[in-house]
């Protein structure tokens, strides 16, 4: 596990081991109860996922 404080935002969080396939189903389960984003099977692509300036931009087209 890599400790967030050092990850750039841009950083491929599967890579550096900051999740994995667990810890992306809670990532979408924040955004849909948390964000109230819903996320459909096609959204589930790695690269919405991929590094937190994709989650960014993946939760700011959802939001529209």
């Amino acid at each position: 596990m890599v400790a967030a404080e050092g990850l750039a935002d841009d950083a491929s969080l599967f890579e550096t081991g900051a999740i994995d396939s667990l810890g992306l189903l809670d990532v979408v389960g924040f955004f849909e109860e948390d964000l109230s984003i819903a996320i459909s099977d096609d959204d589930m692509e790695p690269e919405n996922f991929e590094s937190i300036t994709e989650m960014t931009r993946f939760a700011e087209r959802k939001r529209g």
